[in-house]
């Protein structure tokens, strides 16, 4: 296996798109210390957001609004409505069961990675860039219950032989799963291809394994600060697909879902941008300058000014453009993208029944039809109207 590219061979990228954003990272900063609308929000996003808002309370149940002049009028909302259900700190325990370790030959922690479908992992490329890594990596479910104790560790191994796909320069794996039927009472979370998903300033939540440590998550002051529009032209294909916020992550981050309030994966953690000046040369504490080769040797030399995920709506585009060698993935591709297509209202893929401890029915909300398709399950709705 050969090692994956240092941190200075990476780096040139991402400081040259962190350049092109800057200036609207500091503007949405402003906007988010004066808790107002970031002005590099468009218009066409917004309302997409809104539409999406209204599908993600009609699925959380959301109780309506009461008209204003039945309220108390010494209470207010500053900004934002940031009032959210109490349900939302359960469904980010469900959420949290997919999210695992990955542990590389040697016993050594490597990266963070979830569970896109009950037998599909994703995670970064630089956590496992190459068939061989994943053939030799296995993945820690940590368990917890309320009071943070741990309460299981169900264990998986990779096999890239069932489906296979990187992409370097999104900095992305998929994986299948040797053993899905440990993972399958783990849940799962469909990545969603439609946008509006989330606002530029809205906080994000990273469930991850900073550090190798144990399962761990983010939520104060993390917020989404940036993320690229659809490119037109001979950048089209690679740009568009990141964005920006200033969640803490470490090393064993990698690969972690960044979700939204509604715990929807709106991207993959994949590294941290350093600070650096108009020419490319890093920054210290001091506004001395050092080199790439200098940061790999002693990153904490740096000064982090923001962490850099892949935009899941990129991920699914790539996937869908992907040729591959091999009938049976494109066949197993096909299948996951309509599993994703067929859960991106109702999020119905975040968790299994057993992993919420609820009954098939009561769990979905409605009756439920199994099918197989590509090895993988599809489970599907069956609705009055429609």
């Amino acid at each position: 296996m050969r090692p994956p590219p240092s941190d200075a061979e990476v780096l040139a990228p991402v400081l040259d798109r962190f350049a092109r954003v800057r200036t609207k990272v500091d503007r949405a900063r402003r906007a988010i210390a004066d808790r107002a609308t970031a002005p590099t929000e468009t218009a066409d996003r917004l309302a997409l957001f809104a539409e999406r808002e209204e599908i993600a309370e009609l699925r959380e149940g959301a109780a309506p609004r009461v008209t204003a002049d039945a309220l108390d009028s010494r209470e207010r909302i500053i900004g934002d409505d940031d009032i959210l259900r109490i349900s939302f700190l359960g469904r980010g325990m469900v959420a949290a069961r997919s999210v695992g370790r990955i542990v590389v030959a040697g016993g050594l922690a490597h990266g963070t990675g979830f569970l896109v479908a009950p037998d599909m992992l994703m995670t970064n490329n630089h956590v496992l860039p190459e068939i061989p890594h994943a053939a030799a990596a296995k993945v820690e479910f940590e368990q917890h219950d309320l009071t943070g104790g741990l309460t299981a560790m169900p264990t998986v191994r990779l096999d890239p032989g069932r489906f296979w796909f990187t992409d370097a320069t999104l900095d992305i794996t998929l994986v299948a799963l040797a053993e899905s039927a440990a993972a399958e009472p783990l849940g799962w979370h469909p990545m969603i291809a439609q946008q509006g998903k989330i606002r530029i300033g809205d906080p994000v939540n990273i469930i991850q394994h900073p550090g190798g440590r144990g399962k761990s998550i983010v939520v104060h002051n993390a917020n989404l600060l940036h993320l690229e529009n659809p490119a037109r032209g001979r950048d089209a294909k690679n740009l568009g697909a990141f964005l920006w916020y200033d969640a803490d992550t470490e090393k064993g981050s990698s690969g972690a879902p960044v979700f939204n309030r509604h715990w929807e994966v709106v991207g993959v953690h994949h590294r941290g941008v350093p600070k650096a000046d108009s020419d490319g040369y890093l920054l210290d504490a001091d506004g001395q300058t050092f080199s790439r080769d200098e940061l790999t040797a002693d990153p904490d030399r740096a000064i982090w000014i923001a962490n850099e995920g892949t935009r899941t709506s990129r991920i699914v585009t790539a996937l869908t453009e992907a040729e591959f060698e091999a009938e049976r993935h494109a066949r197993r591709r096909d299948a996951l993208l309509e599993l994703w297509d067929e859960s991106r209202l109702q999020n119905r893929g975040q968790a299994s029944a057993r992993a919420q401890g609820l009954p098939a029915e009561e769990a979905a909300g409605a009756p439920t039809e199994t099918l197989r398709a590509g090895g993988l399950t599809i489970r599907i709705s069956l609705e009055a109207g429609g």
